[in-house]
Parts: structure tokens; sequence; C-alpha cells
């Protein structure tokens, strides 16, 4: 109620006003999207990582290349030294 009292001097203008209304229809509406094409890409992204995955696999000998233990010691191993698996580290050269 004092943040109430202390706008009233400020009043919102109708634009505004209006605009708020339009966003919130807009958000109570929502938006329409493809359905069959997210699940397309979804099973893209799938069969892409395990193809990946399958490959990191045959590359490195490793059992898990997702763990992050697993490829370092890899890495480390074949003489590349690093504190992360973070930006910078580019693993592509090895598939």
């Amino acid at each position: 109620m004092q943040i109430q009292a202390r706008l009233k001097n400020y009043p919102v203008p109708d634009f505004v006003w209006d605009e708020y209304h339009l966003d919130q229809e807009i958000n109570d509406r929502g938006i329409m999207i493809d359905q069959e094409m997210v699940r397309q890409a979804l099973r893209i992204d799938e069969l892409s990582r395990y193809d990946l995955t399958a490959r990191m696999q045959k590359k490195t000998g490793l059992e898990n290349p997702n763990s992050v233990m697993q490829m370092k010691d890899y890495l480390a191993g074949n003489g590349m030294e690093v504190d992360s698996l973070g930006n910078g580290i580019y693993l592509s050269s090895i598939i």
C-alpha cells in the first residue's frame, strides 16, 4: 500500500496499459508450433548423439566418451593435458 501511495503521483499512461493487456493476451494464447518438426528435430538430435558417441567410443576405446574423467585421462595419455573440457577444447579432431 505504501508503494501504491507513492506511485499515485505518477500515473501510468493509457497506451502502456493497452500494451500490457495485449502482452497478457498474447501470453495467455501462446504461440503455434509445428509439433512434428519438433519431434523430428529431437529425433535427429538423438540419432546424431548416438552416432557421435559410437564414433568416439571406436576412436578412443573409452567405455563412456561423455565422461569428463575418462576423456581427460584419454587426452592426457595422448599428450594433451587439460584442466577442463569447457570452451576452447575441440574434440572434432578426434572424430
